[in-house]
């Protein structure tokens, strides 16, 4: 990414570049700690993945307390729809029992919800 930012036209000395994270909760966390230490704790940045994973980022940054903007950069054609397809499945793996609960809502007819209701 920060090989992209640059191609892009970003002054390389703009970029901080992590490089010991094994996750994205890991990524983010060590960054905030590179930006806090650089710039402050007030500072604001904006965090560059892959096109799929730009949702997943900005929902665990702002569970974090990062303050970014997440921004997509290109990935390969034939990936897409299995990297859409991962990213679906893991952010409802982040809330299962809200994710479960609201499925069931919406598919459990509303008459079964009405005597439901009615029988208790």
């Amino acid at each position: 990414m920060a090989e992209y930012a640059v191609g892009r036209g970003v002054p390389e000395g703009a970029i901080l570049l992590e490089d010991r994270s094994t996750t994205t909760e890991e990524n983010l966390r060590f960054s905030k700690e590179m930006v806090t230490q650089r710039y402050g704790p007030d500072a604001a940045g904006v965090a560059v993945t892959s096109e799929y994973h730009v949702l997943r980022t900005a929902t665990l940054a702002r569970r974090l307390g990062v303050d970014v903007q997440v921004a997509p950069a290109p990935s390969a054609a034939y990936y897409r729809v299995s990297a859409f397809l991962r990213e679906f499945v893991a952010l409802l793996a982040q809330h299962p029992v809200l994710h479960l609960v609201l499925a069931a809502l919406v598919s459990v007819p509303l008459p079964a919800l009405a005597l439901i209701a009615i029988n208790s």
